[in-house]
């Protein structure tokens, strides 16, 4: 059980060792990721904190959704009127019959 504090790119992290698990998380300012290692370390010692998959009891991101928001928000703003039709076409086509519903993190 450990809770350590990183430096990356300006970033400072939370590292988490527990149980065989090891998690990270990026918290920003040095000061705001003390506080929260503290918080969780104090959560460890006291059973009141366990790593769990974030995906664990929630629905899994659908790849049709992820590509819709993708299509309509960064490819329209980004790319020609005739590329973003090109990709929808595509999508409808191809992509959606065959991945559809598939969760992102399914291999």
């Amino acid at each position: 059980m450990a809770v350590k504090l990183g430096e990356r790119k300006g970033k400072w992290w939370v590292f988490i060792d527990h149980n065989g698990k090891r998690k990270a998380k990026c918290v920003g300012e040095k000061r705001a990721a003390q506080h929260v290692a503290e918080t969780i370390s104090a959560k460890l010692k006291l059973g009141d904190f366990d790593i769990a998959d974030p995906n664990d009891g929630k629905p899994a991101h659908p790849f049709d959704a992820y590509f819709r928001n993708w299509l309509e928000t960064y490819v329209r703003a980004h790319r020609k009127h005739s590329t973003h039709a090109g990709y929808e076409t595509a999508f409808r086509l191809y992509l959606l019959p065959r991945f559809g519903q598939k969760a992102l993190s399914a291999g």
